[in-house]
């Protein structure tokens, strides 16, 4: 088979008035819901195909992996409407792009909150507040953790001794640090606000429940944005290609990260003190990506767009009761962009009719048996040469 394919699949006509599909089966080869016409994992083989203006081709919606949509015409490829390969009409999982940035934001108090994460796709989760009591015995935040797929850990210190402090725990896969906890002069609860629970949560908020005696609690660290799902390749092959409509191989926008958490702590004489947590880092950008043609004839006025996505937003810091405010998040990165090959294709010719054709494959006869030929020689100077 050659690279135009051997239009095995027969023609393809989609418009929003005429609407046939070849010798292709419902529900194994393609689905169909009104306007729009769903592809599967494999490579397509048609005669001629139209997809007509106000019409959209994409992928099946079982198709969380795939990579590519590969369509081979042994003659006209007409594209007038759209092809969405682009997440926001693919149901692709899989999360690609965005650079190293996007940490969490630090701390809430500048040596003893949790430190913020550092990104690396998905963004990083802030580091937990700082917390004291009056007496001043006092708990650090848990640090953010690393840009990851799987948030864990990050619960805030909790205790209800009196005059004791508990540290926040770490966070690990974007997830934001536990806030600390210190109760004051009485057998009263800090709970240190625990880290967003999942990616672009925000981080809770402390709280200390008799803040007269001097209780203190330590927000949560926000947790990073999520990494942006990258789009899929589009190849047309087709001695005739005509484009007039949309193509959309973009990835998507990486997700903000989540605000930290706000600190709690006393008023009255005995005072608690709570750091805010830090924001979560923003996630990096979806990549798109490439289209590519390769034809014999081509007519090109479409648009194509092939955009990385852009980087999520780092979330606020949380705000302090006393001091120690947690600082921001910062950006991801954006996703790479796709890019455009067209290959134009030599075509061979035969004259029928006083008409020439395209030759687009040759055969043959083995024993009966019709067999491609894949490469020609000629002989020149008793030297055989690819023709």
């Amino acid at each position: 088979m050659g690279q135009f394919g051997d239009g095995s699949d027969g023609e393809l006509i989609f418009t929003t008035i005429t609407k046939t599909y070849g010798n292709m089966t419902l529900g194994v080869d393609y689905n169909v819901s009104g306007n729009t016409l769903y592809l599967f994992n494999r490579e397509y083989n048609f005669t001629d195909m139209t997809i007509g203006s106000g019409t959209i081709l994409t992928l099946d919606s079982s198709e969380a992996t795939q990579s590519s949509l590969i369509i081979r015409c042994t003659g006209t490829g007409i594209i007038a409407g759209a092809v969405r390969l682009d997440p926001s009409y693919t149901s692709i999982t899989t999360r690609e792009g965005g650079g190293t940035n996007g940490d969490g934001g630090e701390y809430g108090h500048a040596s003893q909150g949790g430190q913020g994460g550092e990104g690396g796709g998905y963004g990083g989760g802030g580091g937990g507040g700082y917390s004291s009591n009056y007496y001043w015995t006092s708990a650090s935040g848990g640090s953010g953790g690393s840009g990851g797929t799987t948030p864990s850990g990050g619960s805030g210190g909790n205790t209800t001794i009196i005059r004791t402090s508990q540290n926040g725990n770490s966070g690990s896969n974007s997830r934001g640090g536990g806030g600390g906890a210190s109760t004051g002069n009485s057998n009263s609860i800090a709970d240190g606000g625990d880290g967003g629970t999942n990616h672009g949560n925000n981080g809770g908020n402390g709280y200390a429940e008799n803040g007269g005696n001097g209780d203190g609690a330590g927000g949560g660290g926000g947790t990073g944005g999520a990494l942006g799902i990258r789009g899929a390749h589009f190849y047309l092959y087709a001695i005739t290609i005509n484009f007039t409509g949309i193509i959309n191989t973009s990835g998507q926008n990486g997700g903000s990260g989540g605000r930290g958490g706000n600190g709690d702590g006393g008023d009255g004489a005995d005072e608690g003190l709570g750091g805010g947590g830090g924001g979560g880092g923003g996630g990096g950008g979806g990549n798109a990506k490439n289209i590519y043609f390769t034809y014999g004839v081509l007519t090109d006025t479409g648009a194509k767009t092939m955009t990385g996505g852009s980087a999520g937003s780092g979330g606020a810091g949380g705000i302090a009761k006393r001091q120690y405010d947690g600082t921001a998040g910062s950006a991801g990165s954006a996703g790479a962009s796709g890019s455009y090959s067209g290959i134009k294709v030599a075509l061979t010719k035969i004259n029928i009719g006083d008409v020439w054709k395209n030759i687009i494959s040759m055969k043959i006869n083995i024993g009966g048996v019709w067999k491609n030929i894949i490469s020609m020689k000629i002989n020149i100077g008793d030297v055989w040469k690819d023709a």
